[in-house]
């Protein structure tokens, strides 16, 4: 994933998915900006439309567990 970024990231799972998860892209404020179904192990979310500053992308998995990232628009 490229980051900082003017707003096009890929994100790449370890693991492959069985079941979708989801993502949400929240601003630092804690405002969820953007809300996607992963279906594959890699995905490209678009944010050049959102404001410059910094982002956090949860990656909620099926079994529950979750991955945090960090994403810059520049």
């Amino acid at each position: 994933m490229p980051n900082p970024s003017s707003g096009q990231f890929i994100i790449t799972l370890a693991n492959p998915l069985s079941k979708p998860a989801i993502l949400d892209v929240d601003d630092v404020q804690g405002r969820l900006v953007s809300q996607e179904k992963i279906q594959q192990s890699q995905t490209s979310i678009d944010l050049s439309g959102k404001a410059k500053g910094m982002y956090f992308m949860q990656i909620n998995y099926p079994d529950n567990s979750r991955q945090i990232l960090t994403a810059l628009i520049q």
